[in-house]
C-alpha cells in the first residue's frame, strides 16, 4: 500500500540523509560545496507544495514537489 502525505520537514530530511549516492551526486552537483543535507531538505519543501510517499513502512520512500497546487 501507498500512502501520499504532505511532506515535513523531517520527512525530507530522512530523505536526504539516505539517498543513493547516484541520486545525491545528481542533487548536490546543483548546490553550493559544502551544503548539507538539511539545508536541501527545508530548501525542498519551501519552493511550494510538497509531498512525500509511504511504501509498507514507516519512513517515506520518496519525496515529490509541484508548482501546480491543483490537478489538470
Amino acid at each position: 500500500m501507498v500512502c501520499i502525505q504532505p511532506a515535513t520537514l523531517r520527512d525530507v530530511s530522512f530523505i536526504a540523509a539516505n539517498l543513493r549516492e547516484a541520486d545525491k551526486q545528481e542533487i548536490f552537483c546543483q548546490m553550493p560545496k559544502g551544503t548539507k543535507a538539511e539545508i536541501v531538505a527545508a530548501h525542498s519543501i519551501s519552493a511550494g507544495p510538497a509531498w512525500t510517499a509511504f511504501y509498507k513502512v514507516f519512513q517515506p520512500q520518496h519525496s515529490g514537489f509541484s508548482r501546480y497546487p491543483k490537478a489538470f
